[in-house]
């Protein structure tokens, strides 16, 4: 009986021992780029349930994108597969001097990743649409006297100084005011209600000039049965004022219409006059306010407003007596024994409204002369106003009443929403930039599993541990200069030795058989197929191709292991390197 033990795996400590440290690139290790493939589909899958949730409830509230950079979470993916492609390309040279590639060469194909797709994310306002309780309206039509004076003067600082429309008028539009929601600071609330429609009527009528002796003029105008008749004198060079003509009607003066006359004397005596027939018309509209300031942003008319209209009943006496449906001018008043206060605050109203006409011309690019050569005072008057109409209709024509309205408020945020394209094309170019980062970690992997470099690639320790006291570092000697290395090493092939780590330069003992072993460790072999590939002897040596080599040493008990020094080249395993050596139970009997 023929008792023979062999070795299961590598001896501690010797050059095949996997236990011994390697030098692996943090990005090619398994705990950094296995939770770096499960983030992109992670990512991926997250771009997708983001679009449905986006489609779902049309995006989320945002605040100021524009001052956020959004090109920021592209640079953490892309930096990443970077340094990935950085560290392969490092241990590349060596890499390819295992597999026994035919020259010494630095360069390699890149793994950069391609960069994702445009954002997946737009900016926007959208509008949405929220329930808001009934809110009680001022709607009631009526008539009230109050401070004229004032308003002119808001009319005329409207147009000096562009000041904005009071809450609830939009010239020529003056809204029934109601209360407007408190809960909401940014919306607009659209409501269906009535309005007022006030117009001018003014036009530019022609005057007829005749002068008198010592520099004083007659100004004579006249249109649809109304005339007017007004003298100057030299006294200055600029006149302007406002009155009620003379009509053939003989209608009360508070409701007649009005004239803006206007003179100058330098360069050449010029005189203009417009003639403005106030009007108004009331309306069922509907009407969209900003809940924060009141201002008016859209008037749509509905239909003329009716006795089958909300609050008709109210109307009666501003479409029938006193008012008949006449407009008020806002110049003359029907005053019974006015005080001088009263007088003194009609005629600054007079005064005021034709004063603003003629700053604003003043003001304007044709300049106060240009205005009567192309009738601008025409548009001026019906600017200052149009909108001294709308403040009288706002206090005159309405009473305050509480009646229950619907009120809808909409508010306008800004959104984030996600675009289907470019989340779509996010996604796919995330799952193939996974797929393929799989794939080229799996592959290398498993082509680098024998290549146990002990230092980073690059360092003075690698250059030392695979190319000190080999042919190559002789060669080298007394080289620095660029061109004298490139010279030496030319057309000359190396490899490394799969156990010493060394590289062998081609003529060198051992280069043939420094080739990657079949397999991380030696198979185990039975004495059977160790006899049976040998034909006599029971040991056997290996070389790193897997051919069979004669025995360097006579067959010896198993229990008192001799140690054997291989050839270079040879690179031989033995079947009893130590005492450490597991050893199999088995036994096989002859």
């Amino acid at each position: 009986m023929l008792t023979v033990a062999y070795v299961v795996g590598t001896p501690p400590g010797s050059p095949l021992d996997r236990r011994s440290k390697t030098w692996t690139p943090l990005p090619l290790r398994p705990y950094f780029w296995i939770p770096l493939i499960i983030v992109l589909v992670g990512a991926a899958i997250g771009l997708e349930i983001a679009l449905y949730l986006s489609n779902k409830h049309q995006g989320w509230a945002s605040g100021d994108t524009e001052s956020r950079s959004t090109t920021l979470h592209y640079a953490y993916v892309v930096a990443l597969w970077a340094w990935t492609d950085i560290e392969i390309k490092k241990i590349q040279a060596s890499f390819r001097l295992f597999l026994s590639q035919q020259f010494l060469r630095m360069d390699s194909s890149s793994v950069q990743p391609p960069l994702p797709c445009g954002p997946g994310f737009i900016d926007g306002n959208s509008q949405s649409q929220f329930p808001a309780p009934s809110r009680c309206s001022a709607r009631r039509e009526g008539y009230m006297v109050a401070t004229f004076v004032t308003w002119a003067g808001y009319a005329g600082a409207f147009i000096l100084y562009e000041l904005p429309a009071p809450p609830f008028i939009k010239v020529p539009y003056t809204v029934a005011a109601f209360e407007l929601p408190t809960t909401i600071s940014n919306g607009t609330a659209f409501v269906n209600t009535t309005a007022v429609k006030t117009s001018t009527g003014c036009q530019t009528i022609p005057v007829q000039m005749t002068q008198l002796g010592g520099g004083a003029w007659t100004n004579y105008a006249s249109s649809n049965g109304c005339s007017i008749t007004w003298s100057v004198s030299s006294g200055t060079d600029i006149l302007f004022g406002a009155d009620i003509p003379t009509c053939d009607s003989n209608q009360p003066p508070q409701f007649g219409p009005v004239v803006f006359w206007f003179f100058k004397y330098t360069p050449a005596a010029m005189a203009s006059a417009t003639f403005c027939y106030p009007s108004f018309s009331i309306w069922e509209v509907n009407v969209g306010v900003d809940v924060r300031t009141g201002n008016v942003t859209k008037v749509s008319e509905i239909a003329p407003f009716s006795q089958y209209s909300n609050f008709s009943s109210f109307s009666a006496n501003v479409t029938g007596p006193p008012l008949n449906g006449r407009a008020y001018n806002g110049i003359r008043f029907n005053l019974t024994d006015p005080d001088q206060f009263v007088l003194g605050r009609q005629n600054a109203t007079q005064l005021q409204l034709p004063a603003a006409i003629y700053q604003a011309a003043t003001q304007s690019p044709e300049g106060y002369v240009g205005n009567f050569a192309n009738g601008g005072f025409s548009a001026l008057s019906d600017k200052v106003y149009g909108m001294y109409l709308a403040l009288v209709a706002q206090q005159v024509y309405f009473l305050p009443d509480s009646e229950p309205i619907n009120v809808e408020v909409r508010t306008f945020r800004k959104r984030v929403l996600v675009s289907d394209v470019a989340a779509h094309l996010l996604t796919t170019a995330l799952l193939i930039l996974a797929f393929f980062a799989t794939i080229i970690q799996l592959f290398h992997r498993t082509d680098r599993q024998d290549l146990r470099l002990k230092h980073e690639p690059g360092t003075i320790a690698l250059a030392v541990s695979i190319g000190a006291q080999t042919g190559v570092g002789n060669v080298l000697a007394g080289r620095q200069a660029g061109d004298d290395i490139k010279e030496a090493l030319r057309d000359k092939k190396f490899r490394i030795d799969p156990v010493t780590m060394k590289i062998i330069m081609e003529g060198e003992h051992g280069y043939e058989t420094a080739a990657v072993p079949p397999s991380p460790m030696l198979k185990r072999k039975s004495i059977l197929d160790l006899l049976s590939g040998s034909g006599a002897n029971g040991r056997h040596s290996q070389n790193l191709s897997g051919a069979a080599v004669t025995p360097t040493a006579t067959p010896r008990s198993p229990s008192f292991p001799q140690p054997h020094t291989p050839k270079t080249g040879e690179h031989k395993y033995d079947d009893s390197f130590s005492a450490n050596s597991q050893r199999s139970p088995s036994h096989a009997r002859v």
